[in-house]
């Protein structure tokens, strides 16, 4: 959201609206319809402000989504006199922004837990012996050891002996899957057997694990139209 303070401002609207939205009913209830409508305006009125101020901040980003929208069903609500509605609408727009802001704020915590448990290091074969090195360094036709309940850093085929893996992080299936010799391997998989070799056949930056984070990253970053 385009805005200073988005989340207070958000939840002071919420908050205000579902409040002065239901005092306006049981104030019409009450026999107190002046009150009542009073209530509702003083909605309507922040409502038509916070949209309008939603819709410049999205015109300064190139943008115009559905404020703009907002901004004439409230304001032509109060002109002709329906407050509830000019109110009602307020609140709608509200609620929709906080179901957004929740959203958004999963998507970032999981893209980060996505990130975090990515590897940054592989363990090479190099001349008959292991060697540790940054990701970036491995390429294909490298030869690498994973261990138990590591995160196979890129693609490549089991050598040697099987593995077995979890690979619900890619699959969302928790059953571990057995990779005989020879099978493909995705990266981004945890190995939840014992020790095998990997022969890489990508490098890390054109992995299967890199590629998901990228698309996961692109997600995040688009809103709908």
């Amino acid at each position: 959201m385009a805005l200073t303070r988005p989340g207070y401002l958000l939840r002071a609207m919420l908050v205000g609206g579902f409040a002065l939205l239901a005092a306006g009913g049981v104030l019409h209830l009450a026999d107190q319809p002046g009150l009542g409508d009073l209530a509702w305006l003083t909605t309507g009125v922040a409502g038509a402000v916070w949209s309008a101020y939603l819709v410049l901040g999205a015109l300064r980003g190139g943008r115009l989504g559905v404020d703009a929208i907002a901004v004439v069903a409230i304001v032509g609500a109060l002109l002709v006199g329906e407050l509830f509605a000019a109110a009602l609408i307020t609140v709608m727009l509200a609620s929709g922004r906080a179901l957004e802001a929740r959203a958004a704020g999963r998507a970032r915590a999981e893209l980060t837990a996505l990130v975090a448990r990515a590897p940054v290091e592989a363990r090479r074969y190099a001349d008959g012996r292991l060697e540790v090195v940054p990701l970036d360094a491995v390429g294909r036709g490298d030869v690498l050891l994973v261990r138990s309940g590591e995160v196979v850093p890129v693609d490549g085929r089991v050598e040697r002996t099987a593995a077995v893996l979890d690979e619900s992080a890619l699959t969302g299936e928790a059953a571990p899957v057995t990779r005989a010799v020879g099978d493909g391997v995705r990266a981004g998989v945890v190995n939840a057997g014992g020790p095998f070799d990997l022969l890489a056949t990508t490098s890390a930056a054109d992995s299967t694990y890199a590629a998901l984070v990228r698309l996961v990253e692109q997600a995040s970053a688009d809103s709908a139209p």
